[in-house]
């Protein structure tokens, strides 16, 4: 995978939309997650962020997460993280988000929360969004 880019997948079931995160979210990929946020969390009964396909997230991407929860509460929006990623999760906990997140950790957990939302295939009513960083952007060591 190339770390280089984050690839958010939507779909919506009836009121649950579900958002898959893939790659990195940081400060070059955090501003696209808002952006789809804005979009896709109005007149949502319920909002699940998929972070299973995170590589890496730093704290413009946990910031970015929180704004999520502060647009869905206002909007009256359930909000949960699926997470079953054990570095994502570790990240979650020292931070206390998992304090302020309702968070699935399995897969059974996530299919429930979400019905078949959750393993919705790619639709008229499901997008893809990628935001890629610019070859200038600073390097991570691996």
């Amino acid at each position: 995978m190339n770390r280089e880019v984050l690839h958010i997948g939507v779909s919506d079931n009836g009121g649950t939309r579900v958002v898959r995160l893939t790659g990195e979210l940081d400060s070059y990929t955090s501003y696209r997650l808002t952006s789809v946020a804005d979009t896709w969390i109005p007149g949502a009964q319920r909002l699940v962020v998929n972070l299973d396909g995170l590589d890496y997230i730093d704290s413009s991407g946990l910031s970015a997460l929180v704004g999520m929860w502060v647009k869905a509460t206002e909007t009256g929006a359930d909000m949960s993280i699926s997470c079953r990623n054990p570095r994502i999760h570790r990240v979650l906990e020292i931070t206390g988000l998992v304090n302020l997140f309702n968070i699935e950790t399995s897969s059974r957990e996530a299919r429930v929360l979400t019905g078949a939302a959750y393993n919705a295939p790619v639709t008229a009513r499901t997008g893809e969004y990628a935001a890629e960083r610019r070859s200038s952007a600073r390097s991570r060591p691996d």
